[in-house]
């Protein structure tokens, strides 16, 4: 009975499940399969040709595209920081997967490999050139790498506090943890180019944006109410010489939809996602599938299904990736639909019910001035925009952006310096019923690099007419508010 009422009448999570079990199935029938003594073979002669490179901490931009790492992958390594010293004499370690540095909160994608190297966590160097703040537990981080088991462990905390206007002044701990496992199919003997990916997530403290400021934009993107809990377990795939990639199980869809890359490091949540597109994410990410297609290096598309609060929420974005001489851009178009009840805002007796709610949103990133001395370093810049209809939501338009700048000083190359502004227009139909207009977002923030493992923002946010007040001016000042490691 449950099989029958699965395969004819099935629920909008079992629809997600269905739909997405075929595609995968569908797409892994179609990849040739090596065998294992093939995959050993390729794996073998990839490590001979690393070996005969130079270590590189992380690609450069023009792997990239031009661009900064993603948000799952945002930290540049800290050439500052002094050189690793010679490790070809070690005995016995081999060369092994190298990682790519931990993501910000709520933002964790599988782990990448990037190159083969030795580890270098050994205690003949001085603990600030560490890679990780634990070392290379005697050698069994690196084996557990070269074996397709990548743990990592990473923690968020941030100090805010409101000086000026707002609600009341004050101030508030916040903290976040996250705790991955990654395992890679291939290293694991298994089939190419599969990733299972576990999250587990633990958030503790108080936020300010709410008690203190009144802010209908988050003030700081992990400000939540408390949880310990799994946060995602989800199955990736990569296709066709990683020109299609598909994810089926619980995740987060910012992650990898309307997400921009030079607005990852600021602290304000509207930048990390526009507050009028309310895609299934940080604090609730949800089970679905999702599929990626890059047919050509100049253009992506991405579509997702997600089992969302109340009821479907699906989502499609185009993007195209120029490059204007050495300057490279991506230029993101996205449409979303939620296929669930929403109440008409008004101030009547009797207000409509919606069958759903709709919107779009648009967002691009530019490199502007690029460095001669280093491709890792320069200026570059992004713009947001987002719009949903004003007689079902709170914000009808959010327009966005700023610029960043990697490397801002001499001997700092890893450090990073960022404004921007973030506006939110809130429906004509709050402002005749509420009197609230709208609210926007002063972010002025400076990245420092202190260890290839520890980085530390100082962040300055003043908000004009917190809550769509009008008058009411809230200033936030913090330093050295943030902490990841």
């Amino acid at each position: 009975m449950w099989v029958y009422r699965v395969l004819c009448k099935p629920m909008p999570s079992e629809q997600i499940m269905i739909f997405a079990a075929t595609l995968l199935v569908t797409a892994i029938g179609q990849a040739d399969e090596p065998t294992q003594d093939q995959s050993e073979a390729a794996l073998s002669t990839a490590l001979d040709q690393d070996s005969a490179l130079p270590d590189q901490t992380e690609p450069s931009l023009s792997q990239n595209g031009g661009l900064p790492p993603r948000r799952d992958r945002p930290l540049n390594r800290p050439s500052a920081i002094p050189s690793l010293p010679s490790l070809a004499n070690r005995p016995l370690l081999p060369r092994t997967p190298r990682l790519k540095p931990p993501a910000p909160a709520h933002r964790k994608r599988p782990a990448e490999i990037t190159e083969e190297m030795r580890t270098p966590d050994d205690l003949s160097k001085p603990y600030w050139e560490w890679e990780h703040a634990t070392g290379d537990w005697a050698g069994f981080r690196p084996w557990l790498w070269e074996h397709g088991v990548i743990p990592e462990l990473v923690y968020t905390g941030e100090v805010f506090g409101n000086v000026r206007g707002g609600l009341r002044r004050g101030a508030a701990y916040r903290g976040n943890m996250d705790v991955t496992l990654t395992l890679d199919t291939e290293r694991l003997g298994f089939w190419p180019g599969g990733t299972l990916f576990i999250y587990w997530e633990d958030a503790h403290g108080e936020g300010i944006g709410e008690r203190y400021v009144g802010a209908v934009q988050p003030l700081s993107n992990i400000d939540a109410e408390d949880f310990d809990r799994l946060s995602a377990y989800y199955y990736e795939q990569q296709l066709f010489d990683r020109r299609l990639r598909v994810k089926l199980g619980k995740q987060d869809a910012n992650v990898d939809f309307a997400a921009l890359d030079y607005a990852v490091y600021f602290l304000n949540s509207s930048f990390g996602l526009m507050p009028n597109v309310p895609m299934p994410t940080f604090p609730d990410p949800a089970l679905g599938a999702a599929v990626f297609a890059k047919p050509h290096p100049l253009f992506s598309a991405s579509a997702g299904l997600f089992d969302a609060q109340a009821g479907p929420f699906s989502l499609v974005e185009l993007a195209f990736k120029p490059v204007f001489g050495s300057l490279a851009g991506t230029y993101r178009a996205g449409g979303w639909l939620h296929a669930a009840d929403a109440e008409e805002i008004t101030d009547g007796p009797n207000p409509a019910i919606f069958g759903s709610n709709y919107g779009f949103y648009l967002g691009f990133d530019q490199r502007l001035y690029p460095e001669a001395e280093s491709e890792d370093q320069g200026l570059g810049a992004f713009f947001q925009l987002g719009w949903a209809p004003e007689d079902r939501n709170e914000i009808a338009l959010y327009v966005g952006g700023g610029m960043t700048y990697s490397g801002p000083f001499s001997g700092r190359d890893a450090d990073v310096a960022g404004i921007g502004v973030a506006h939110a227009d809130l429906s004509e139909r709050i402002e005749a019923i509420e009197g609230r207009t709208s609210e926007t977002a002063l972010e002025v923030f400076y990245r420092m690099q202190l260890m290839p493992w520890l980085a530390l923002t100082s962040d300055i946010q003043r908000v004009f007419n917190p809550g769509g007040w009008a008058g009411r001016l809230g200033f936030r000042r913090t330093h050295g508010n943030r902490f990841l490691g």
